[in-house]
């Protein structure tokens, strides 16, 4: 039996080993892979809302003249005449279509990204940007409409808000850096958790990922 537990302990300090190892190569690997710039980009929403607007009455400017000429003849008031009241007028509404959309661009690498370009269709009514960097505009031969970002630092986020009325809004065509695309991602508001519970997350993958590579490298090297 002391043989038989010898062996299987020096299989299972292999398995340690091993599933460290890997861990380390992964890590390695991993943080090679971000040291450059890495953009990503998403639509945070798209929202279309109907302003309403009262359209002016054309007999409205004519009223108070009327008003003002019953008063200065010497007519016979109402108890004197029959008075016929005519029904309340609803005044007509009109809808103004305002579309709003947002963009979200960040640099998720470990290097700064140089030369951001974000290219939309054609040039919106409005546009801003937060944070407020320096952004230099450009129209197109073909009517495109392109921002330039000289910089965008690691980790750093640009939103970019569009509005127009009574139109679509441009559609994002593009977005790059020098030598590097940039990769669309799907967004949602998510839960921020507590500093602690994000800590304990990332300490239980940490032993999650290890214990995966611990059976695996003992399931292998039991069989080798």
């Amino acid at each position: 039996m002391t043989g038989f537990d010898e062996f299987f302990s020096q299989i299972q300090v292999q398995a340690v080993v091993t599933a460290l190892i890997i861990q380390c190569i992964l890590s390695i690997i991993a943080w090679l892979f971000q040291r450059r710039p890495r953009l990503v980009y998403t639509q945070t929403h798209d929202k279309l809302f109907l302003v309403p607007q009262r359209v002016p009455d054309p007999q409205e400017g004519s009223g108070s003249n009327a008003n003002d000429q019953a008063e200065a003849t010497d007519e016979p008031g109402p108890q004197d005449r029959d008075v016929t009241v005519q029904p309340a007028q609803v005044p007509a509404v009109r809808a103004l279509s305002v579309f709003v959309a947002d963009y979200d661009i960040r640099n998720e690498g470990r290097l700064a990204a140089k030369g951001v370009e974000i290219t939309f269709n054609y040039a919106p009514m409005h546009y801003d940007r937060f944070p407020h960097i320096n952004v230099d505009e450009k129209i197109m031969r073909d009517g495109r409409f392109a921002l330039k970002i000289e910089t965008l630092n690691p980790g750093e986020q640009i939103s970019v808000s569009l509005l127009n009325t009574g139109d679509q809004l441009p559609e994002l065509t593009l977005v790059r850096c020098e030598g590097y695309g940039a990769r669309k991602v799907t967004s949602m508001p998510a839960r921020v958790f507590p500093l602690w519970f994000s800590v304990i997350a990332l300490i239980s993958a940490f032993f999650g990922v290890f214990s995966f590579l611990y059976f695996v490298s003992l399931f292998t090297i039991s069989f080798l």
